[in-house]
């Protein structure tokens, strides 16, 4: 099974992932520590997840700073294509 590159690149970026619970993404995300999962077809959960986001810097940083050396490493890179 392929990673998501997005959500690789995003981590290596330093950005926090926000995104369903696909089986690609569990191996790539750890829910509220290196990313956060929403519900998938949950555009109330996404919209109020994002907020929480903006909302909270301090968050935003650590969930950025705990992705970002596994999508620098490409976690699962060999099994992608």
């Amino acid at each position: 099974m392929a990673l998501p590159v997005g959500g690789r690149d995003q981590q290596a970026a330093r950005v926090p992932v926000v995104c369903t619970r696909l089986p690609s993404l569990v191996e790539l995300l750890e829910d509220g520590v290196s990313g956060v999962y929403v519900p998938e077809d949950d555009a109330p959960a996404l919209a109020a997840s994002l907020a929480g986001l903006f909302a909270d810097p301090a968050r935003r940083e650590r969930l950025a700073g705990a992705g970002s050396p596994r999508g620098a490493r490409g976690v699962g890179h060999a099994r992608t294509g």
